[in-house]
């Protein structure tokens, strides 16, 4: 998908949630998810697929989300998405529209 459909429709909020190191009760540093930024987003079902790995199957299906860039300039693979109570790790990060948009490859463990 080099070009971006002119019927596209941003019409999921999502949450793109970045880790910061906080510090627990005991004084320990302690990763946990925040709020990077919400866009609305479009979103495209790319198929599942199934791996066998430390002897049990997983399911994991593939989804790709379109932003505005603008909404959110520095998203990297680091970070994670979540959108109707489900969480998607990043997996790929490409330029679309002339630089105007983000194409978010993303993968739900299912």
């Amino acid at each position: 998908m080099a070009d971006l459909k002119t019927n596209i429709r941003f019409d999921r909020l999502i949450t793109i949630q970045q880790t910061t190191e906080t510090q627990n009760t005991s004084g320990e540093l302690e990763n946990s998810w925040g709020t990077y930024k919400q866009p609305w987003a479009h979103k495209e079902d790319d198929g599942g697929k199934e791996e066998y790995s430390a002897g049990k199957e997983t399911a994991f299906l593939g989804t790709v989300w379109t932003i505005r860039k603008n909404d959110a300039p520095s998203v990297t693979e680091k970070m994670r998405l979540t959108y109707d109570s489900k969480t998607y790790d990043i997996i790929n990060i490409a330029e679309i529209g002339r630089g105007r948009f983000w194409k978010i490859t993303t993968q739900l463990r299912q």
